[in-house]
């Protein structure tokens, strides 16, 4: 009875660090694949529409300002654009602010490139 009592302990113990170990690899997970299931819907719902930048070209006033993955300095940087480099427009005029900055949404024309830009690095075409 002594020996059973003992091997159900070990294996209910092993058990508890086995379920342990599976949760901590969950939360360790990247975040990008967590945010990867936000639809366009969803995401388009969320933001501003800022009147008169609708579908206008703009440049980079800076040299190295960072295309970012989502509006906010904590956001993963996708690329770093560089001024009179590139043709960059805001097409549908979304901007959110955050961090102190007003951040547009570009694409860039020639790549097909989208990402967040915080307005004071860009300057709209007439």
């Amino acid at each position: 009875m002594r020996k059973t009592k003992r091997f159900v302990a070990t294996v209910l113990s092993l058990g508890m660090m086995l379920a342990c170990s599976v949760t901590s690899f969950a939360a360790e997970l990247p975040a990008q694949d967590r945010e990867a299931s936000v639809s366009v819907e969803s995401s388009a719902a969320r933001y501003s529409v800022l009147s008169g930048w609708e579908n206008k070209k703009c440049d980079v006033t800076g040299e190295g300002v960072a295309l970012r993955r989502a509006p906010g300095t904590d956001s993963e940087r996708v690329s770093l654009l560089y001024k009179g480099k590139g043709d960059w427009v805001v097409t549908s005029g979304e901007y959110q602010k955050r961090d102190g900055y007003t951040w547009m949404k570009v694409t860039s024309s020639s790549t097909g490139y989208t990402g967040w830009v915080a307005l004071t690095y860009l300057k709209r075409r007439n």
